[in-house]
């Protein structure tokens, strides 16, 4: 009996799916407009795919306020299905209805008088609920896919054309003349692969024969937080692990970021996404794991090795559609984002970035009480200051170093980290500096300063490593002393939260393909992660491909090449001379068990570790039956989290850049941007999907700004202004720039 009902429910539960089909969508609609609601008196679009794949429409009417709630695959009884959830609600004076399609294509048995009474019903309905407002059907394209409907269609537009004429208020706009050659074949160029939707020239038709119909409107208002938002310092160095005063680690002071932790917040339990610099600051910048951006083989910009792994020299990685450079998006709300100086991101950067980059970017150039967002770096702990630094004087005796059983007990080793030591010690001189700057131009009670590191030690055995010692960092967060935002924090965090956690102290909602969570401010999410993800690929010219999944306590590490050995022969790293002398002592057989292991064979597809119990992590757990029940729990987190989020490093990178490439042998060309001029506004759309823009507007008197804005909504232009533009997508090449007619 029992199996029986679950029978009837599970087939009721599949029966009530298809009897509310687009619910989803319906909902999607309902808690966007819940998080930010429309201004009324707008032009409403409501439809199938045609409007849902015009994500951009108001940029294409920059004049005009649109609010599309169009729904892919839709056909005219889903609109009056809906009706009560897509129509009142917005109360426009204008809806503008592209459906009818889907209908004809459904069946042989639907004719032009089926599409032209279910047409019927619905304007019914919109005049009865909105009997003053416009209505506007604009009228079936000729879709080559469906050029079997092609007589059904053109039968449904001249009897629907028919009864718009006579019904009073009600506008018929006909896109389907222009959509065909002279001939009366079907242009081609104006759809994508699918040949029924439509590309940018496809719509580029429907604006401008659109454009004449469509009521004057307020446009969209998105102004700037006129509250007063927060400054935000990174404070961000290279190669070190939470050797720190504040952490417990007594070797060397470090008087100024021991302040910022007394002051502030010092968390416990913070990891980097890799283990070394370029991985780790793509999964950073863009608040998304490196290796579902394709940023994740060390490094692709500078130097890939070619002759060692076939690539191209260098490549900017292709970063997914909507993926955004974190600066976009404060730069978008009025934030003056600076970066001094390193950005590593396995991408070129973009004018939309920053709105300075370079040695001398500071946030002291904002315009007054503006707000801002400043990166400041310092190399001066990174792995290859151990030797570029040597000949400056000590601030630690070497014989004072506790030398950790991973490494040989050489005088070239204590060298080394006397060396690294002092280099943090410099470092944190570094720090001081920056809270001298922000206290003396009177902003530090208005600042948010984040301190953290890109990963773990640039040390042997320690960068590049995917162990907890590599992926562990410090993060320290100063709030303005009137936040009492003051103690330790053991909170699970990634380094792909701090993004979209920026966002939320800025009072920004983060946007939805960010896979960090944001720890504080206005959207922190409540629930912290259960496990922290991180990932090692190729290292300069050596490959390997290494997950882990870590609660802060224990670490489960997969190993997809466990024939390779831990050590990654990486010639960059000999530059150390202790990693010479390690090597020396290896060829020699003078390496005791302890340090030999890291030259061994990993083995086992699998380890695990308690890194409370074992911080060294040289006992691997995995096949202790004590630890099965534990293993088995990380099993199955690891591989949800591998289902829920991409992974590219199960292709091979020249496969990777041949897809990032659209099979071609150079990066693709961004399409150059359009400016849609009307009504005073002016508008900017690409045909790249996920292309950004930046802009300038040229004064009538020829005077040109020297900074570029990031286009995020239509924006006034007054009289004689012209409208200069790039468009660019995260590793396209540029589009060239256009200048637009004056206004």
């Amino acid at each position: 009996m029992a199996k029986r009902w679950l029978l009837v429910f599970f087939v009721g539960s599949m029966a009530m799916a298809d009897a509310q089909p687009f619910i989803n969508e319906i909902r999607a609609f309902e808690q966007a407009d819940s998080l930010t609601p429309p201004e009324k008196g707008g032009i409403l679009l409501i439809g199938s795919s045609s409007f849902t794949k015009w994500k951009d429409v108001g940029d294409w009417f920059p004049d005009k306020r649109i609010i599309n709630r169009g729904f892919g695959g839709s056909s005219i009884p889903d609109l009056i299905r809906y009706f009560d959830r897509i129509v009142p609600p917005y109360q426009p004076i204008q809806v503008v209805v592209y459906c009818g399609e889907n209908d004809v294509a459904a069946s042989t048995q639907v004719t032009a008088d089926t599409v032209l009474q279910r047409w019927k019903t619905l304007h019914g309905m919109i005049r009865r609920q909105l009997p003053n407002a416009r209505l506007t059907f604009v009228s079936l394209k000729p879709s080559p896919v469906r050029a079997a409907f092609l007589p059904v269609v053109k039968e449904t537009n001249k009897v629907i054309s028919e009864f718009c004429q006579s019904a009073g208020n009600t506008d018929f706009i006909d896109i389907f003349p222009p959509m065909l050659n002279s001939d009366g074949s079907f242009r081609e160029e104006l759809f994508v692969a699918d040949r029924l939707h439509m590309n940018a020239e496809g719509y580029l038709i429907w604006q401008r024969v659109m454009a004449p119909y469509l009521l004057k409107t307020k446009p969209v208002s998105k102004p700037i937080a006129k509250t007063k938002r927060p400054n935000i310092i990174w404070l961000s160095v290279e190669d070190m692990s939470p050797r720190l005063g504040c952490y417990g680690d007594s070797t060397v002071p470090t008087p100024n970021i021991d302040r910022l932790a007394k002051q502030g917040q010092r968390y416990t339990r913070a990891f980097t996404a890799a283990g070394v610099c370029a991985p780790s600051r793509n999964a950073i910048i863009t608040g998304r794991m490196q290796t579902s951006n394709g940023g994740h083989n060390m490094r692709t910009l500078m130097n890939t090795y070619p002759a060692q792994t076939g690539l191209p020299q260098s490549y900017s990685a292709v970063m997914p559609i909507g993926v955004r450079h974190l600066g976009e998006y404060l730069r978008a709300e009025g934030y003056y984002c600076t970066n001094n100086d390193k950005t590593d991101y396995q991408f070129e950067e973009q004018l939309t970035f920053w709105d300075e980059t370079g040695s001398k970017a500071h946030y002291r150039n904002r315009e007054k009480d503006q707000p801002f967002f400043a990166v400041f770096n310092s190399n001066i702990t990174h792995e290859s200051q151990v030797w570029a630094r040597s000949n400056r004087p000590l601030r630690v005796d070497p014989k004072r170093i506790k030398v950790p059983p991973i490494y040989p007990d050489t005088d070239s080793v204590r060298l080394d980290m006397a060396r690294f030591y002092t280099n943090i010690s410099e470092m944190d001189d570094w720090v001081g500096e920056k809270i001298k700057e922000l206290e003396a131009a009177g902003l530090l009670e208005n600042t948010i300063i984040m301190f953290w590191s890109d990963h773990g030690d640039g040390l042997p055995y320690v960068k590049r490593e995917v162990l907890d010692r590599g992926l562990r960092i410090p993060l320290v967060i100063r709030f303005p002393q009137q936040e009492k935002q003051i103690g330790v924090v053991d909170r699970l965090i990634s380094s792909i939260d701090f993004a979209p956690t920026v966002l939320s102290l800025a009072g920004i909602r983060p946007p939805a393909n960010m896979q960090g969570k944001a720890f504080l401010g206005k959207y922190a999410d409540s629930k912290p992660h259960e496990y922290v993800f991180a990932a090692r690929d190729r290292l300069d010219s050596e490959y390997d491909r290494v997950r882990s999944a870590h609660d802060g306590q224990i670490q489960y590490i997969v190993n997809f090449q466990p024939q390779l050995p831990r050590y990654v022969d990486v010639a960059y790293r000999k530059q150390q001379a202790s990693m010479r002398d390690i090597l020396r002592l290896r060829d020699a057989g003078k390496l005791s068990p302890t340090v030999m292991r890291w030259f061994e064979p990993k083995g086992a597809a699998e380890e695990l570790y308690d890194v409370i119990a074992d911080p060294y992590q040289l006992h691997d757990l995995a096949h202790d039956p004590g630890y099965a029940e534990i293993l088995d729990h990380f099993r199955s987190a690891f591989s949800k989290w591998q289902t829920a989020v991409p992974d590219m490093g199960a292709i091979a990178e020249k496969d990777l850049v041949k897809q990032m490439w659209n099979n071609g042998t150079t990066p693709p060309v961004t399409a150059n941007p359009l400016v849609m001029q009307s009504g005073g506004w002016a508008g900017l759309v690409s045909a790249t999907a996920g292309a950004g823009i930046a802009y300038r507007v040229i004064k009538a008197d020829g005077k040109i700004p020297s900074r570029w804005e990031v286009y995020a909504k239509p924006f006034p232009l007054q009289r004689g202004e012209k409208v200069e533009a790039v468009a660019q997508r995260i590793g396209y090449a540029r589009s060239e720039t256009v200048l637009s007619d004056a206004h």
